[in-house]
């Protein structure tokens, strides 16, 4: 949880489809420090945020951005009878 909202409130570039990415790259990596090494388990978390960040700023560029919000465009109201 702290890698996403790192994630979201320092890194601009970042959207829903890099997030979800770095969760699952997160959760691939503390599972493979957990088993594969001897890493004390205070350690986890650290591991697990950085990867999220790390990640998603990474793979940010590879999702379409959003579409700029402008307040001038103000849309045509429909009136149907």
């Amino acid at each position: 949880m702290t890698g996403l909202f790192m994630l979201g409130i320092f890194f601009k570039r970042a959207n829903a489809g890099s997030a979800v990415l770095g969760i699952i790259i997160s959760v691939i990596t503390v599972l493979g420090a957990r088993y594969a090494t001897d890493l004390n388990f205070f350690f986890y978390g650290v591991i697990g945020s950085l990867s999220v960040v790390i990640s998603g700023v990474i793979f940010a560029p590879l999702f379409a951005p959003a579409p700029p919000l402008t307040l001038d465009e103000k849309p045509e109201p429909k009136v149907t009878l």
